[in-house]
């Protein structure tokens, strides 16, 4: 994945270039680099499959600052993240493809944390021939997963709930999902991001939220929560999973279009029967529309 850079006199760039490349991407440019000037930008921005484009503080920065690079990306139609400490937006940040965040460029961990998330997304939403997409999605070791969840189980009460976050994880990276995790202790809404193969009918990446317990009353809350921030984010699909073996009875959920509950065991019930992980999440999506 490769990633252009726009950013002004006044930003320092190697800080999120080095974010960049932790993640697993490259960096294709910089605007005004002197290391990326012997190719034209027009040349480097066409090579790349993003442009981020990081703005300051200051007004005079929003009207000209980075329009050239901008105004490729959006000719190219490449995504466009904009990245700006406040709310002023310049007018091209209203294109289509743009993506524009609120946040602190000198917050390293929020800008690693949106980048995962923007790059989840470019990864499920790559074409169909690409290098990636046309790998097939690993086999699933389904009793394994149910040996970990025991454990995560077992566990809980005096690791606390994060073990079933450390479950769900290891649940997408052995679907050959990549996955985001939002800081711990945080509350975003939502627990991790993923970008699952198989999983283009989602468009967009998967936002994850893990619960210990099966109370209807908090699954509800955070239902709705986590759809509210699927529509907000662009995701595909909003999951609440919780531990199904904690219910004591049968409860209704509400029925939502961005955001559905999963039990734990229910999931790996239904991945014995089906070729990948996306395909299990549609198969309970679908059902769930069906019985609610």
């Amino acid at each position: 994945m490769k990633i252009y850079l726009a950013t002004n006199s006044r930003s320092n760039a190697i800080p999120l270039a080095e974010v960049i490349v932790e993640l697993g991407s490259e960096v294709s440019g910089i605007s005004g680099d002197l290391i990326y000037s012997e190719q034209p930008t027009v040349d480097r921005i066409r090579e790349s499959n993003a442009v981020v484009v990081v703005l300051g503080g200051a007004d005079d920065e929003l009207s000209d600052f980075a329009s050239f690079e901008a105004g490729i990306a959006i000719a190219f139609g490449l995504p466009l993240l904009i990245l700006t400490p406040d709310d002023r937006t310049p007018g091209w940040g209203w294109a289509s493809q743009a993506r524009i965040i609120r946040v602190d460029p000198n917050n390293r961990d929020a800008l690693s944390f949106r980048l995962q998330l923007f790059l989840a997304e470019l990864n499920a939403q790559r074409p169909s021939n690409s290098v990636r997409n046309t790998k097939p999605a690993p086999k699933i070791d389904v009793r394994n997963l149910r040996r970990t969840l025991a454990r995560a189980r077992q566990f809980a009460e005096t690791v606390g709930p994060q073990v079933y976050e450390d479950w769900a994880i290891e649940l997408f990276r052995t679907g050959g999902g990549t996955v985001a995790r939002s800081k711990i202790g945080s509350d975003r809404g939502f627990d991790l991001a993923v970008s699952l193969p198989g999983s283009d009918s989602f468009r967009g990446p998967l936002l994850i939220e893990v619960k210990s317990s099966a109370n209807p009353g908090s699954l509800a809350q955070a239902l709705y929560k986590l759809e509210a921030l699927t529509i907000h984010e662009r995701a595909g699909l909003g999951i609440v999973f919780f531990d199904d073996i904690a219910a004591k009875s049968a409860f209704k959920l509400p029925r939502l279009l961005s955001a559905i509950a999963v039990g734990m065991d229910d999931l790996l019930d239904v991945l014995e029967s089906t070729p990948d992980l996306a395909s299990a999440i549609e198969l309970v999506r679908s059902r769930s529309e069906i019985s609610s």
